[in-house]
């Protein structure tokens, strides 16, 4: 999905995004009692970040997985882990990388290149597919 299509899935959703000053983390979520509200902080960020970021922000508000700051470290974690994987799903596949693979596209950052994906984000679902 692209950005685009990200911010399309969430308006349909129902999730309200807001450009918002978060200089230390560039977004976060949370659930309202009326709704899901997104903050993104874009001033910095690539293509590639902004995507990355909306796409696991999404994905804390459709696996419901939130937390605060008094939760315990591995309810963070496990949290963290389904918006990691909501996205990781949503913005590439198993079968992206096998193609990638067919390619010659072996190292981080050409497949990073290759998807518009940072290589963060690259390696983690690499790591999820296929460890």
């Amino acid at each position: 999905m692209t950005s685009l299509e990200l911010l399309k899935y969430a308006e349909e959703k129902g999730i309200i995004i807001e450009n918002s000053s978060l200089p230390e983390t560039g977004s976060c979520a949370v659930e309202l009692d009326c709704c899901y509200v997104i903050g993104i902080d874009e001033r910095d960020m690539t293509e590639a970040e902004k995507r990355v970021h909306l796409a696991h922000e999404i994905g804390h508000c459709e696996t419901g997985a939130f937390y605060n700051m008094y939760s315990p470290i591995d309810n963070r974690a496990k949290d963290e882990y389904k918006a990691n994987v909501w996205a990781i799903k949503k913005l590439l596949t198993k079968e992206q990388f096998l193609s990638a693979f067919k390619k010659g596209l072996v190292e981080l950052w050409q497949l990073s290149e290759e998807f518009s994906l940072t290589e963060d984000f690259v390696e983690r679902a690499y790591n999820y597919y296929f460890n």
